[in-house]
């Protein structure tokens, strides 16, 4: 999945009312910008305009046991990792647990961004943004988070928010 803007082991992209339940994921999961051990991106729509699902979106029972990384070159500055879900919004995870390791790689790099950056690390979601009807309900992680000590080098800030279940709500 390397190079695919949203990538999940179980799913990349969910959205529009979709709903993942009772599955595990044992492999390794890499991937360049939104990388989640069971869904990439939760609730958004794929039209290239930004827009997002306003349909509820659900993981449920779901657990993820394998390590889930960012590596290589990424072209766009915004990177969302978690043991679950990388991104979501307008939705729900619940009763899901994340056991593997959730890491920005020190071998990750950026090519031909002039603009200041966002990482967000979490053991269950990345990030999640637009909170008025969603959550993350009855979820644990054990997995390691981690960004490497290492920063890219160049012009602009990299803000980094690393958390145990949630690495940023914006």
């Amino acid at each position: 999945n390397v190079g695919v803007p949203a990538c999940g082991g179980i799913v990349g992209e969910l959205s529009n009312g979709g709903k993942i339940e009772n599955c595990i994921n044992k492999g390794k999961i890499i991937g360049t910008r939104i990388v989640g051990g069971i869904v990439g991106a939760m609730g958004f729509i794929s039209d290239n305009t930004n827009t997002f699902s306003r349909k509820h979106t659900i993981i449920a029972n779901c657990a993820n046991e394998g390590n889930v990384s960012v590596t290589g070159i990424r072209y766009n500055p915004n990177t969302f990792i978690g043991g679950i879900c990388g991104s979501f919004n307008y939705g729900t995870i619940y009763n899901s647990y994340n056991t593997g390791d959730v890491t920005i790689d020190k071998n990750s790099s950026y090519s031909g961004i002039s603009t200041n950056t966002y990482e967000n690390l979490g053991g269950i979601a990345g990030r999640c943004y637009y909170t008025d009807i969603e959550g993350i309900i009855n979820c644990y992680n054990n997995g390691k988070i981690s960004r490497s000590s290492e920063s890219p080098s160049s012009t602009y800030t990299t803000e980094t928010s690393i958390g145990g279940i949630l690495g940023a709500r914006t």
